[in-house]
C-alpha cells in the first residue's frame, strides 16, 4: 500500500505485473499449457523460472489445484519450490527458483549417468513422490523433461504440477 496522492491516510493498492519484477530471459521449456523462462529478479537479480500459464476457462481449476499444490508442498528439497505468483489480465506466471540441470536425454546418450547418478536420480524422485502422496496428491505427469537433475550437485527436482490431482 502506498499513501495515497492527496495526501490523506487512504491507502491506495499498488499492483505489480511480472514485467514489472522480472526480465524474461531464455525459454527453456514449452508444453501444451505454458512456457517457461529463465528470468532475472530485478529486486536482487536472482535467477528465476518464470512459468507463463496459457489461461484458459477450462484451464482455470487446473492452474488453482497447481498452485495450491506447490504452496502445500513447500519444504521437500526434491520439489520445485514456489516463489511468487502473478497474474495480468489472462496470463497467469508462476515463479520458482532457476534450477541448473542437464537435458536427459543428451545425458543419457552420452553416458553421464553412472549408477551412482542413476541412484541419487531415483532416490530424490521416489523423495519427491514420497512426499506428494502423504500430503494426498498425484501428480500425474512424471517423464523425463519433468525429473531435472542436476551433476554436479547430485541433486533430482520434480517440476510440472500441471495435471495434478488433489
Amino acid at each position: 500500500f502506498e499513501e495515497a496522492s492527496d495526501g490523506g491516510a487512504q491507502p491506495e493498492l499498488v499492483i505489480t505485473t511480472p514485467a514489472d519484477v522480472y526480465d524474461l530471459q531464455s525459454v527453456v521449456g514449452e508444453g501444451t499449457f505454458s512456457v517457461v523462462h529463465k528470468a532475472l529478479r530485478r529486486s536482487d537479480q536472482q535467477t528465476v523460472a518464470v512459468k507463463r500459464l496459457k489461461r484458459l476457462e477450462q484451464a482455470a481449476t487446473r492452474i488453482r489445484d497447481e498452485i495450491g499444490c506447490l504452496r502445500a508442498l513447500i519444504g521437500c528439497p526434491a520439489i520445485v519450490q514456489l516463489l511468487d505468483c502473478h497474474r495480468a489480465d489472462d496470463q497467469i506466471d508462476i515463479v520458482m527458483p532457476y534450477f541448473e540441470h542437464a537435458d536427459f536425454a543428451e545425458a543419457l546418450s552420452s553416458g553421464l549417468y553412472t549408477a551412482d547418478h542413476i541412484c541419487e536420480y531415483t532416490r530424490g524422485l521416489f523423495e519427491a513422490l514420497a512426499h506428494i502422496h502423504e500430503r494426498g496428491f498425484v501428480h500425474r505427469d512424471i517423464k523425463p523433461n519433468n525429473v531435472l537433475y542436476n551433476f554436479e550437485q547430485r541433486q533430482t527436482l520434480l517440476v510440472d504440477f500441471g495435471l495434478v490431482q488433489v
